[in-house]
């Protein structure tokens, strides 16, 4: 099995002393693990204000998202490569992983 870690961000913030750097705004809104293997596995639905996740598997991968997605092979992520997608605010917004070979 492999997990992906989501952290909720409300937003990004420019660092006064690095312009033209944003950065997510510490602390983190909420984090969740989904637990994933060949099936495609939905995570909770990030919360009403948040604005940017940060994603980390684990294992190779497949991310989908939406209201109700399912994953197959939309984003491919790497194994232990963080990235950061922005979503829609106040929209049950969901991530979908499953395992790619």
């Amino acid at each position: 099995m492999a997990n992906l870690y989501i952290t909720e961000f409300g937003g990004l913030q420019a660092d006064p002393s690095s312009p033209g750097m944003p950065c997510p705004v510490l602390p983190s809104l909420a984090s969740q693990t989904v637990v994933f293997t060949g099936a495609s596995v939905q995570s909770a639905a990030v919360g009403a204000l948040t604005r940017l996740v940060r994603v980390l598997a684990d294992s190779n991968c497949f991310l989908a998202s939406g209201a109700n997605p399912t994953a197959v092979t939309q984003t491919p992520l790497v194994a232990n490569v963080p990235e950061f997608f922005q979503v829609p605010a106040g929209q049950s917004f969901k991530l979908a992983v499953i395992t790619r070979a």
